[in-house]
């Protein structure tokens, strides 16, 4: 124990405490459309023992504003930064002496980032902020999460405007993109600055823009049409009916969404489930689908046998727009399923994409997750529909 009151040089390790493995799961992006935002995050927190806030809805870049703000804090104050990500992190019970013990050896004022804090309680957050504060050392607190904690100063991460995709492209690209393909892009992936990303990838590889905005058609529009002639969506009454029959009303489900994979967004997640299941039957797997509520955080089991065994693998299927990225919380709670029943590997298949955290994480596990994002599926769909 020492003067402080605070035990001194305890063993710590997990997942939650390195900040360095934690951010080497964000590749370096595109900052300085969020300059403004940037700025004033490092004001929020400029002065020891305040408390600033980056709320933000998913694929807003919040976790890597939060990278970025650190890094300056780090080179301005000197201090140590010290990562938690959400209630797992929060409510370890060797955190606060985890966290005495770094900043007690730093050589300046220190920050402390929560992420996630939508999945910790508020109270909680307070807690350790204050029992960290009895110490002799100086910090402040930074937060990213979904909504307001009201804890501190707040600063909401909103969809880029012109500017924003116009950078976005000009840095992927190397030269200044028209006007028009900014507008283009800025249609398609709605100003979502992590969507936005994914879709110039898909440019990189060859991807024509028109075919970038097919991809996302599906999220303005369903591709049915009513007795007007108009597009139907699932807010229609009529489109939900329909939409809820197209598995009783089309024995396969395959060749018609394949024929228009918009579809796909009006299923139900049920049915999307059943779909992902008739396609990997197809591929040669036996499928079982699991209960529909009380699941444990798989969808699906899928068995195969070769000649080298038995393999089963975990499902989980997403059926999200296109600007609902799959974040890495999904990810990383299917590996904890998989691991617990014993299976071979875990897929999520989605009708979205997925953060870059998210796909940062499947790589680390060499192997045992693959992440089936949009393309993927229409790959799948194409294949599945074949003659054999």
């Amino acid at each position: 124990m020492t003067t402080d009151g605070f035990p001194s040089q305890r063993k710590h390790s997990g997942p939650n405490r390195a900040l360095e493995h934690q951010w080497s799961m964000i590749e370096p992006v595109a900052i300085s459309a969020r300059q403004p935002e940037l700025d004033l995050v490092l004001q929020m927190i400029s002065r020891p023992g305040s408390i600033g806030e980056v709320v933000a809805h998913p694929g807003m870049g919040k976790t890597t504003m939060l990278k970025m703000a650190s890094e300056t804090y780090r080179q301005q104050f000197g201090g140590v930064v010290e990562y938690v990500a959400g209630w797992d992190g929060i409510r370890d019970e060797d955190l606060v002496d985890v966290l005495a013990d770094r900043f007690r050896a730093a050589s300046g004022p220190s920050l402390l980032v929560i992420d996630d804090a939508q999945s910790a309680p508020t109270d909680q957050i307070w807690s350790l902020i204050k029992r960290l504060e009895a110490g002799p050392w100086s910090f402040s607190t930074l937060i990213g999460s979904h909504q307001p904690t009201g804890l501190g100063e707040c600063i909401t991460l909103l969809p880029f405007a012109y500017v924003g995709i116009e950078k976005l492209l000009a840095e992927a690209f190397g030269t200044t993109p028209s006007p028009a393909d900014v507008e283009r892009l800025m249609r398609a992936s709605q100003g979502v600055p992590v969507f936005a990303r994914v879709l110039i990838d898909q440019l990189k590889m060859g991807v024509s823009l028109d075919d970038v905005e097919r991809l996302v058609g599906p999220w303005r529009s369903s591709g049915l049409l009513g007795p007007d002639g108009l597009p139907m969506d699932g807010r229609d009454p009529r489109g939900r009916r329909l939409f809820s029959d197209i598995r009783l009303i089309n024995s396969d489900l395959v060749e018609r969404v394949n024929q228009d994979p918009r579809i796909a967004y009006d299923l139900t997640s049920r049915q999307f489930e059943e779909l992902t299941a008739d396609l990997l039957e197809r591929m040669g797997y036996e499928v079982q689908l699991t209960a529909k509520t009380r699941d444990g955080g798989k969808d699906l089991y899928a068995l195969r046998k070769d000649g080298l065994g038995s393999f089963m693998f975990v499902v989980e299927c997403k059926r999200y727009n296109p600007n609902n990225l799959v974040g890495v919380g999904v990810v990383r709670s299917l590996h904890g399923v998989a691991q617990h029943e014993r299976a071979n590997g875990a897929i999520v298949m989605t009708t979205s994409f997925f953060t870059e955290p998210a796909k940062q994480f499947a790589r680390d596990l060499k192997g045992q997750m693959s992440l089936k994002n949009f393309v993927d599926l229409q790959t799948w769909l194409r294949e599945a529909s074949l003659p054999r």
